[in-house]
């Protein structure tokens, strides 16, 4: 069997640009629990337990307090080249208590307010299966993009990360796919056998995507993910024409 086509699904972090790969707050919270539990309620005892995943448990009930009051306000954008104007939407908390509020804006102008208020939507997702008549998730909760957690630490709870923080998480906990989807197709690939025939030859190949967000121009930055497959049935494997291999170009 041989399965081609778009699935729209970035299997591995490998497979997304660095900056959106996902990090599961849950998940790290949880580590922290754990560790202080171990280390008599200090991270760092006996290891060398990231900096980086303290500092998200330490701030992340701050910055649900502060999105729980979000909203997307009006706003008008100007194309410095024409000057055209545009009635777009900007997604703004209140931080602060009565008297002394300052608001934070978030994200990037987008041209609804649903759009503007969907990139702070952490909850739980869910879809009604008709062949299964019941209701599967679809992406769990508290699972963010790394661009958008490090735009919350910096701008609600004050915790700015340099590059080489920002690398080591999207190296280490955003290559970690966890998605119901994505249990699905490591379903077709350990459970059946099928073979990700790109993977097959250039199992470390990274920035080679399928898909970006044409609205900005992403494509031309490469930043996007890979969501279009070739599978092929694990005896299909040696017909995979592999002949310079090390050449693979943009």
């Amino acid at each position: 069997v041989i399965l081609v086509g778009d699935l729209n699904i970035a299997h591995k972090g490998i497979d997304v640009y660095w900056m959106y790969r996902s990090v599961r707050i849950n998940h790290v919270r949880q580590e922290v629990r754990v560790q202080l539990e171990q280390g008599g309620g200090d991270t760092n005892a006996g290891s060398n337990f990231p900096r980086w995943k303290q500092q998200v448990a330490q701030h992340w009930e701050m910055i649900e307090a502060a999105l729980s009051n979000i909203e997307a306000v009006p706003v008008t954008t100007q194309n410095v080249a024409t000057g055209a104007k545009f009635e777009k939407y900007k997604a703004r908390v209140t931080l602060g208590k009565s008297g002394s509020e300052r608001n934070i804006y978030l994200g990037s102008h987008e041209a609804t307010a649903d759009a503007c208020l969907s990139y702070f939507n952490f909850g739980e997702r869910k879809y009604h299966d008709r062949d299964l008549d019941k209701e599967c998730i679809s992406r769990d909760a508290n699972v963010i993009s790394l661009d958008t957690l490090a735009e919350l630490m910096s701008k609600i709870s004050g915790v700015d990360w340099d590059a080489d923080t920002m690398r080591l998480i999207a190296n280490s906990d955003g290559l970690k796919r966890s998605s119901p989807t994505v249990k699905w197709l490591d379903s077709i690939i350990e459970r059946d056998g099928m073979v990700d025939a790109f993977r097959h030859v250039y199992p470390n190949a990274q920035g080679r995507f399928t898909c970006w967000m044409q609205l900005t121009n992403r494509r031309f930055e490469n930043m996007g993910s890979r969501i279009d497959y070739t599978l092929v049935d694990e005896p299909l494997v040696k017909y995979i024409d592999n002949d310079d291999s090390q050449k693979l170009r943009c």
